[in-house]
């Protein structure tokens, strides 16, 4: 994927941050856009599909769809120390880009040129039971020193 322009980026940001609205369905809107910096303009006329995948939600999506909330995401996310990284962003790993189902946006914390290095995924269940978990954070440290170990934190930041 081509690099997108900062503005495209701050788009996919505001877009990627509701939740409830799927993977797909963010998908569909940004292929179908096609210029995302004119994203903003372009979200009414996919009201029928929001409300559909989002109930209520749509609404506050579509009446924040500007750069003031674009600017209220951004700053959410900077207050927390997140960086987002977004697909065609040169931090985005050519591996994920490459991925049947890449996200539009990386949320991290760290050092980005991590992200350029091997790397190993952690994937486990939000409810670990405890034995399991200790044996996953010992994996962990022990391969820390030779591979990037990256997780989802599938309960958010």
């Amino acid at each position: 994927m081509k690099n997108f322009s900062k503005e495209a980026q701050r788009a996919v940001i505001y877009l990627d941050s509701f939740p409830k609205l799927d993977y797909k369905y963010k998908t569909e809107i940004l292929d179908d856009v096609g210029n995302i910096e004119k994203l903003y303009e372009a979200l009414p006329s996919y009201r029928s599909l929001l409300v559909k995948a989002m109930g209520e939600g749509a609404d506050e999506l579509l009446r924040g769809a500007n750069k003031e909330g674009e600017e209220r995401v951004l700053s959410r996310l900077k207050e927390k120390g997140i960086m987002p990284v977004t697909r065609g962003n040169k931090y985005y790993p050519e591996a994920l880009e490459a991925s049947a189902a890449p996200p539009w946006v990386l949320y991290t914390k760290g050092n980005l040129e991590l992200l350029k290095e091997r790397k190993i995924a952690v994937v486990g269940s939000r409810k670990t039971p405890q034995a399991e978990q200790k044996i996953a954070e010992e994996f962990s440290a022990a391969i820390a020193d030779r591979m990037t170990v990256v997780t989802g934190l599938a309960e958010g930041a």
